[in-house]
């Protein structure tokens, strides 16, 4: 019985390989420069020179003899880019069209900006997300701490259109409802009705839609009449009914 099941684990298949790296992760970190590890290099509308990111153009173009010449990239006119692993040129994208490599991991299409190491906040937060269970502790550690934003854009680069939801929700029925199930989140929202002396209008900005508005006070947010999102801020001081 003994050499039998010596015989059966002796002929047990050895695991199998571990799967090749995504195609995506291609390169992931092993290119760039001094200032960003990215896959993909831009050119500049500028000058229509090749450059690894925006600071190296600067750098370069600062130290030119003649002072006529110098200049600084506008980095939202970067239209065009060459992927790193492949040096195809294409538009500005996160995925190259022609090798199908991630040029980077972060990536916002409003600042052409492209980097692979996102190893601190608050990149990491971002990409942490899809652990976390409740919706609506994503939704608020998304809405609190201000990581669904852009670090330079300020733009909205999560789908926080649930959350959304939930702000509407709670500032139309008062916080009454319970059936929201996150007692911190009701927290948060703890007097939708506010106090007299914080019964006033401001304007505010959207840092999606770039729009003003003109809204009532509310410490849950101010909402964007024109695109629906929270992600705004106040231009004005209050506006005394």
């Amino acid at each position: 019985m003994e050499k039998e099941e010596e015989t059966v684990a002796a002929a047990a298949p050895a695991p199998p390989p571990p799967p090749p790296p995504s195609r995506l992760d291609a390169g992931k970190l092993e290119h760039g420069c001094e200032h960003y590890r990215r896959r993909c290099k831009i050119r500049a509308p500028c000058c229509n020179q090749v450059f690894p990111c925006r600071h190296c153009h600067n750098e370069a173009t600062s130290s030119l003899s003649n002072a006529k010449d110098r200049h600084e990239i506008v980095r939202h006119e970067v239209t065009q880019v060459i992927c790193s692993l492949c040096n195809a040129e294409q538009q500005v994208s996160q995925v190259c069209n022609t090798c199908g490599v991630k040029m980077g991991e972060y990536f916002c299409d409003v600042c052409k900006f492209y980097d692979d190491d996102v190893r601190f906040v608050p990149f990491q937060l971002l990409r942490s997300l899809h652990l976390l269970k409740s919706r609506y502790l994503i939704g608020y550690i998304k809405f609190s701490s201000l990581r669904y934003r852009c670090p330079i854009c300020s733009k909205t680069v999560l789908d926080m259109s649930d959350f959304w939801q939930l702000l509407d929700r709670e500032v139309r029925q008062h916080c009454g409802s319970r059936s929201v199930g996150v007692n911190f989140v009701i927290k948060v929202i703890e007097a939708v009705q506010m106090p007299q002396e914080y019964q006033y209008e401001v304007r505010i900005l959207c840092n999606d839609c770039n729009d003003t508005s003109k809204v009532a006070f509310h410490i849950v947010g101010h909402k964007c009449s024109h695109c629906g999102s929270y992600n705004t801020r106040r231009i004005s001081a209050p506006d005394d009914q």
